[in-house]
């Protein structure tokens, strides 16, 4: 998101259970620690940034003069000073371009992004079989209910496409929901939305009016 929004509290959608090892096991494993330069920070200063590893070779994607930039590194801590390529430009006008997210999925780098003005904001999709060139042409994904969206995210779990959001109930900002859908492409989706979090918890409600609940991310457990 741009800076001057409302700071709300990042949301992770876990797939499966986080791996922890016993006190004694992680005391006997635990390696010395690592330097500065080993730390795997990106370092990266943008809005919403977001870094994937394909094979040895990591991947960002932010937005930046008015469109979306991808970075390619070795490492993460070097991948801030990467050269940023524009691989999309907002040609059509379609207003604050926010949030972008990457992906590799069927052979092919897909970035998902809400961009729009006010309660225009939806979520759109450009895909290329290379990281940083050769893009489409932005396609908006139709979502369930066509409502206002951002903080677009793809994943795929147990063979079935899915993408999460943040969104609102109506066409008004009474409160910013996280909702899911399957999808039956990278570019479409079929079927209902279903809410899977609602700011309702005290902590959630610290800073209101909206309250908010954004930036779902989906992780799942490497194992």
């Amino acid at each position: 998101m741009m800076n001057s929004r409302r700071l709300a509290a990042l949301t992770v959608l876990a797939l499966t259970g986080a791996f922890a090892p016993g006190p004694a096991a992680a005391r006997a494993a635990a390696p010395p620690p690592a330097p500065p330069s080993t730390l795997a920070q990106t370092g990266i200063r943008a809005a919403d940034p977001s870094v994937i590893r394909i094979g040895t070779r990591y991947v960002s994607v932010q937005s930046l003069n008015g469109g979306i930039a991808v970075r390619q590194a070795s490492s993460p801590d070097t991948l801030a000073a990467a050269p940023a390529r524009q691989v999309w430009s907002d040609t059509r006008n379609l207003g604050e371009v926010w949030a972008p997210e990457i992906t590799f999925d069927g052979g092919r780098y897909h970035i998902h992004f809400s961009a729009g003005r006010g309660s225009a904001h939806r979520m759109y999709v450009i895909s290329s079989p290379t990281a940083d060139s050769g893009y489409t042409a932005e396609t908006r994904l139709v979502l369930p209910d066509d409502k206002w969206a951002i903080d677009g995210s793809m994943f795929t779990y147990n063979g079935q496409r899915w993408f999460v959001w943040s969104g609102w109930a109506g066409d008004t900002n009474v409160e910013q929901n996280l909702y899911i859908a399957r999808m039956t492409s990278p570019s479409a989706t079929t079927g209902g939305r279903y809410v899977i979090s609602q700011p309702r918890e005290s902590w959630e409600r610290v800073v209101g009016n909206p309250f908010i609940n954004e930036g779902p991310e989906p992780i799942r457990d490497p194992r």
